[in-house]
C-alpha cells in the first residue's frame, strides 16, 4: 500500500478501551507491539490511520498486528520523538504528509513531528526477526532445562552410590564426603577401582 497524504481529524487514546476509539478517524496511540486483537478494534471502527508514540512492531514479539492493520488498508506510522504526542490536541485536524505529521492550528498546518512508515517489507522483516528470537529463546529454555535435569540425574545417581559405600550418620555426613570426593577427582581425575 502506498501512502500519499492522510488529512482527517486525530482522536489520542489514553487507553486501551475499544469503546473509546472513534469511527472514521486518525487514532494517536502509546502503544507497543500492536496486537491482533487490537487491530482488529481498529479495523472494527474504520480507522483511518494510526499513529503510535511508541514502537507499532519492535520485532521482539512475534505478532500479526500491524500486518493485519496494512491489509485492511490503515497505515501505520511511528512518532520518531515520542515527546511530540504530547503536542497533540483532541479533534483536531492532521496532516500525514512526506514522512511528517502536521497539526492545524490558529489555520495555519504546523510540523509536529517526524513519522516513520510501516510498509509491507519492512513488517515481514520484523515479524520474521521476532520468530527468530522466539525459537532461539525456546531453544535456549529447553537446553537450559536439559543441562538442569542433567545435573540432577547426575546428582541423584551419585547420592545412590554414596548409600552403597556404606552408611552416614546424617545428610551432612554424606555431603562432606561428596565434596572430598569431588575435589579429588578434580585433583587426580576419575579414579577407578582394579578389577
Amino acid at each position: 500500500m502506498r501512502v500519499g497524504m492522510i488529512e482527517d481529524v486525530v482522536c489520542r487514546l489514553l487507553t486501551t478501551n475499544r469503546e473509546e476509539i472513534p469511527y472514521q478517524r486518525i487514532v494517536v496511540i502509546e502503544e507497543e507491539d500492536i496486537t491482533e486483537l487490537r487491530a482488529l478494534d481498529f479495523i472494527e471502527k474504520r480507522t483511518v490511520a494510526v499513529i503510535n508514540a511508541r514502537a507499532s512492531l519492535t520485532g521482539r514479539k512475534w505478532h500479526q498486528g500491524v500486518k493485519k492493520l496494512i491489509a485492511n488498508h490503515i497505515p501505520v506510522f511511528d512518532l520518531v520523538h515520542r515527546g511530540d504526542v504530547k503536542q497533540i490536541q483532541q479533534n483536531r485536524k492532521v496532516r500525514v504528509k512526506n514522512g511528517a505529521l502536521h497539526i492545524r492550528r490558529s489555520g495555519k498546518w504546523e510540523m509536529l513531528g517526524q513519522i516513520k512508515y510501516y510498509d509491507p517489507e519492512r513488517v515481514e522483516r520484523l515479524i520474521e526477526s521476532a520468530k527468530q528470537k522466539e525459537v532461539s529463546e525456546k531453544q535456549r529454555t529447553v537446553e537450559q532445562k536439559l543441562v538442569h535435569m542433567g545435573e540432577a540425574i547426575r546428582s541423584m545417581k551419585f547420592a545412590n552410590e554414596l548409600r552403597l559405600i556404606g552408611p552416614f550418620s546424617s545428610l551432612s555426613v554424606m555431603r562432606t564426603f561428596y565434596v572430598i570426593l569431588q575435589s579429588s577427582k578434580s585433583t587426580f581425575g576419575n579414579l577407578r577401582p582394579s578389577s
